[in-house]
């Protein structure tokens, strides 16, 4: 196994190399490769294969069209005759008589035209060409923003950067992903929470995190999400006096007169206020 070619994607944990099983994750019912930031992955392989082969096919539509039309010669060529079609028809409407004011001024319009066309032609191209580039760059800027999110989401809820604070079960993370996408925007680089969400605007990700998972106890599981008090706690404090579960008025009372601002967070995590009722227990 160990002389094997390493593959990003296997059937079961006992093909993955031992020296690598850090390295893979279980998705989908398969043990896949972990991401890695900035790293293309199969999916995103594929979509671009889908995009080449549509353009391809759009191309090859176009051609067999130019065929059809110009046969042997140019595009601009055959343009170029069509653009003659209406002084040929004034001068063969006069029947080689005089021309009167209606003809000339219709025969001026014509040879105007015809040095006008083109350049309408060329300019509805660059107009065209310029759309599709503004939306290829809101489609990056769409891209990146939500990369940029699910990159600090991860890290939040997997325990943070030092893997120490609280973390949802493995099943969650795409629920909590796409919730942050429709929470989070990016303001002069940095990431916070729009209007019109049900968290207050303007929070980072932690602040978000522990705003909204007091109403998410699924993400943790039995352990954490049902009324566990151990470890970290729900919400990150360690037996918050706070929750049902470890309800003291006492322990409430000390951390008000020692750090007001955390008493605060601690009681809107279990589900309270400072002074308020004693909430409901959890998963209730």
């Amino acid at each position: 196994m160990a002389d094997s070619i390493l593959k990003s994607v296997y059937d079961n944990q006992d093909e993955v190399p031992q020296q690598y099983a850090d390295l893979f994750e279980e998705r989908g019912g398969k043990f896949c490769f972990k991401r890695i930031e900035g790293l293309a992955t199969q999916a995103d392989v594929e979509r671009l294969q889908r995009s080449v082969k549509a353009e391809r096919d759009a191309h090859g539509v176009t051609k067999q069209s130019l065929q059809l039309v110009c046969g042997d010669q140019k595009p601009e060529e055959v343009r170029s005759i069509l653009d003659q079609v209406p002084e040929l028809q004034a001068k063969v409407s006069a029947g080689g008589n005089k021309l009167d004011d209606k003809k000339i001024e219709d025969l001026l319009h014509a040879r105007l035209q015809q040095k006008v066309a083109p350049l309408e032609r060329e300019n509805a191209k660059l107009v065209a060409q310029l759309a599709e580039r503004d939306a290829q760059l809101q489609s990056f800027a769409h891209e990146k923003a939500i990369r940029t999110i699910h990159d600090s989401v991860r890290t939040v809820v997997r325990g943070g950067p030092e893997g120490k604070g609280p973390k949802i079960v493995d099943s969650a993370e795409e629920d909590v992903l796409s919730l942050a996408e429709r929470h989070f925007e990016i303001v002069d680089g940095r990431l916070q929470t729009k209007e019109g969400t049900p968290v207050p605007a303007g929070l980072d990700v932690p602040a978000w995190f522990q705003e909204i998972s007091s109403k998410k106890p699924h993400w943790f599981g039995p352990t954490q999400g049902s009324g566990a008090t151990g470890g970290k706690g729900f919400g990150g404090f360690a037996n918050n006096p706070f929750t049902n579960e470890s309800w003291n008025m006492t322990e409430q009372a000390k951390i008000v007169r020692t750090d007001p601002a955390k008493a605060e967070q601690m009681a809107k995590a279990a589900g309270t206020r400072v002074g308020g009722a004693r909430p409901a227990p959890r998963g209730k």
